[in-house]
């Protein structure tokens, strides 16, 4: 007399996974798990198929992404083979509004006598963190990042991505090229020392003197610091991973095809924080604004692709702070709203960079 779970699941799965990782020992057992899909998701179902450890999976239901109709009409499957489940809980953080409310509705106009329906999905907004919200407002996970266990390969593969080592592959002056591009990098005791020289030259206003690869090792140094003091403080925040020149490429390409570099990139649990740093102040043909803006685009898009909606993403740059504030402006009202998880740091976040890579991570992401 268990529990049928149902999710639906969209192009972001990662969020769905971790549900499953919470909801299976919230649940009264045993779980059968089904997904309700579409045609432009099976990878993604496969994927969590893949991942979901310990669940006992149903036959899945592929449906219409936007056709009400169609997806009452496709779930309706459900309640013809309840079999002796009689608690059914949706979970409907992924996939289309149509898809997640039509299943809803498609169960509770037909529901059995004796059977009962919860349903719930993941807040990203929640004033602790990520929380898991049921039916009734109540909070059944305050913190959806706690007791995950930090895995960035992990976060990458459900999102379709693979990380280094592989060899890429591309023509340079009539001639095949090919290189590897290594595994995500744990800075060494020399790369942390050069991290903190620079730190301290950044303290003093030294912009012409850093090297731009100390600059990255700073960023590296000052967010570990961070995430120390604040592990020191609470032990539950011991759960992340933090990483320099991290390469990544789509799972199953070629080695002709494109891949992409981010300089620093911490995993909170499974949040990804993608840090990108750049000390240009002009290109030929760009000003020093344009760089910065480039690279915040790059930055969120990419951080989205490896961790989906919830990434977040930091430019660490040398502009003068009102540049840098325009900047951010800019790029909130081109990729979303002021809410939107991207920060441009100028060279007043220079002094004391641990310091403010603390009180980002308690203020802005509830990592505390």
């Amino acid at each position: 007399m268990g529990t049928q779970l149902i999710f639906t699941v969209g192009t972001n799965p990662l969020p769905v996974w971790v549900a499953w990782h919470h909801l299976k020992g919230i649940l009264i057992p045993p779980i059968s798990v089904r997904f309700v899909h579409t045609q432009g998701t099976v990878d993604e179902k496969d994927r969590l198929v893949r991942y979901c450890h310990e669940g006992h999976f149903m036959s899945h239901i592929q449906t219409s992404p936007g056709d009400p109709g169609t997806v009452r009409q496709d779930v309706e499957v459900i309640l013809k083979h309840l079999g002796n489940d009689p608690n059914l809980h949706v979970h409907y953080t992924g996939g289309t509004k149509v898809m997640s409310v039509e299943t809803v509705a498609g169960l509770e106009y037909d529901l059995p006598e004796g059977v009962e329906l919860e349903t719930s999905y993941l807040d990203p907004r929640g004033n602790s963190g990520p929380t898991i919200v049921n039916s009734y407002s109540k909070s059944l996970v305050t913190d959806t990042r706690v007791n995950v266990p930090a895995d960035l390969a992990h976060v990458a593969h459900l999102n379709g991505f693979t990380l280094g080592p592989f060899v890429h592959q591309y023509w340079n002056e009539g001639r095949v090229v090919r290189e590897t591009c290594p595994a995500p990098a744990i800075l060494d005791d020399k790369q942390e020392a050069n991290g903190r020289t620079a730190i301290t030259a950044m303290g003093r206003g030294h912009r012409g003197r850093i090297d731009w690869r100390h600059f990255e090792y700073a960023a590296y140094v000052a967010l570990k610091e961070a995430l120390e003091q604040i592990k020191t403080s609470n032990a539950t925040r011991s759960n992340y991973q933090l990483f320099h020149s991290v390469n990544v490429r789509r799972t199953g390409a070629n080695q002709a095809d494109s891949h992409f570099e981010l300089d620093v990139v911490a995993v909170l649990g499974y949040q990804i924080l993608v840090i990108s740093c750049t000390l240009d102040t002009q290109q030929p043909g760009q000003t020093q604004q344009a760089i910065i803006k480039r690279k915040g685009m790059e930055a969120i898009l990419r951080a989205r692709q490896l961790g989906g909606d919830e990434a977040q993403a930091i430019v660490l740059c040398n502009a003068h702070p009102n540049n840098a504030g325009r900047v951010e402006r800019e790029l909130h009202d081109e990729v979303g709203s002021a809410g939107t998880p991207l920060r441009v740091w100028g060279t007043d976040k220079w002094p004391n960079l641990s310091g403010q890579f603390y009180n980002y991570l308690r203020n802005d992401l509830y990592w505390m």
